[in-house]
């Protein structure tokens, strides 16, 4: 049925256009994206690092350039080719990055404590936006709510009349 579907699709589709707004949006008629703003901090590779590698001395230095206020609450974003990179990184003997349900308890693995969430607005492994370290409570966003809304705070409505699309009464 065409109304189960479009009521599990939407709700992912807003996600991602909200998601890629955030990170990548131009400003114009869409948030400024944090990839695009003044505050982006990019960590460049190491002198003899294999190109589309991560390695833990790219993410100590990202974590060394986040502010301190937002270490309890950063977040870090990866493309999902990159994943497979995480377990194999160490300091010393001791890993980088703990999988998600092991040691950390999390429904997300953790990277130096903070959580790892795969997603598909970041750039491919090698590229500029590839792995983010981020802390969404920097971000400002607003929300309607209201009633008559499910769990994702979604409302859907259908109607055959006239109007219908303009939220007349």
């Amino acid at each position: 049925q065409i109304d189960g579907y479009l009521r599990s699709k939407a709700p992912q589709a807003i996600d991602w256009a909200l998601s890629y707004a955030i990170a990548w949006g131009t400003g114009v008629g869409q948030p400024l994206g944090f990839m695009r703003s003044g505050c982006l901090v990019t960590q460049a590779a190491e002198g003899a690092q294999t190109a589309d590698t991560i390695n833990a001395t790219n993410i100590v230095k990202m974590l060394s350039r986040l502010a301190a206020r937002s270490r309890r609450t950063a977040v870090w974003r990866i493309h999902p080719d990159a994943e497979p990179q995480l377990p194999l990184m160490t300091i010393g003997q001791m890993p980088v990055y703990v999988p998600a349900g092991g040691l950390s308890g999390s429904k997300y693995g953790t990277l130096l404590g903070r959580p790892v969430i795969p997603h598909q607005v970041c750039e491919t492994i090698g590229d500029v936006g590839d792995i983010m370290f981020v802390d969404f409570n920097q971000y400002l966003t607003l929300t309607k709510t209201g009633g008559g809304r499910d769990a994702n705070g979604m409302r859907a409505e259908t109607s055959m009349h006239l109007w219908f699309d303009q939220d007349a009464i």
